[in-house]
């Protein structure tokens, strides 16, 4: 994502020994702006390697303990207006919300959690292979010069308002609900029911349009891949050749274990 010529930012930002100390981070970005306050270790310390190694204590018995994440780096996210590709999915539209990373960007994983609102966009999924599974992203090498990929956990994702979730040319649904996230980057894992009120899946020659008020999406975190359960009402309209007209009918293009039509 290219900076616009509105997007500007500023910022304190003090090195602490191996900790980056950042104060009242305010910017403007995407049509929207970016708070962020908080420490954010670069290398762990013995007592985050060896917990209970080295007392948590102040040197000074004056000044109160620090609370465990109360000096995480913490992210918030207003309004912006995002056009996000990687070989996961893309996403373009509206983000909101709040994010915190504990943890350290070398040999302890930076912990993310948090809760992001997505709304008035299009979320889109990967294409398929031949064999009808989508491609997995291939995680860096691992290297003590790279910092580690962060770990997802107590991370919601939102779909709030206008929320299409598509997959170039077969499917194309509005999506609302709350998903949790959990793992490592990119191998993360969706937890949760997405409602889908309305769209349409096409299979070769014909449209089918969701219908009903109980279409959803099942989400289970023990799939090997991204593989949700799905439970659908599908209509399509259909050539008639005996009369020579069309009639409305009800069907379901996929296996019974794919898709469960009422």
């Amino acid at each position: 994502m290219a900076a616009g010529p509105s997007d500007r930012a500023a910022a304190s930002v003090y090195l602490n020994g191996l900790v980056l100390d950042f104060q009242n981070l305010q910017g403007e970005l995407s049509n929207g702006n970016v708070g962020a306050n908080g420490k954010l270790k670069i290398l762990p310390s013995i007592n985050d390697l060896l917990p209970g190694t080295v007392s948590s204590l102040p040197l000074n018995p004056d000044t109160p303990a620090a609370t465990p994440g109360e000096d995480s780096f913490q992210v918030r996210l207003n309004n912006l207006a995002l056009n996000l590709r990687n070989p996961a999915g893309s996403y373009r539209g509206k983000v909101n919300g709040a994010v915190t990373v504990d943890g350290s960007l070398y040999l302890l994983e930076p912990l993310v959690s948090g809760q992001v609102t997505l709304s008035d966009g299009v979320l889109t999924l990967p294409d398929v292979d031949e064999a009808g599974e989508a491609t997995p992203p291939s995680p860096a090498p691992v290297s003590v010069y790279r910092p580690l990929p962060p770990v997802f956990q107590n991370f919601s994702l939102t779909l709030a308002d206008n929320i299409r979730l598509a997959i170039p040319p077969i499917v194309d649904v509005r999506a609302a609900g709350d998903l949790a996230l959990a793992g490592t980057f990119p191998d993360i894992k969706p937890t949760g029911r997405i409602n889908l009120p309305a769209g349409r899946i096409n299979l070769l020659t014909t449209e089918f349009r969701l219908t009903g008020d109980n279409n959803y999406a099942e989400f289970d975190p023990k799939d090997s891949r991204i593989d949700p359960y799905l439970v659908a009402d599908l209509s399509a309209v259909l050539a008639d050749s005996a009369g020579g007209g069309t009639t409305l009918t009800t069907a379901s293009p996929f296996p019974r274990n794919e898709i469960a039509d009422d």
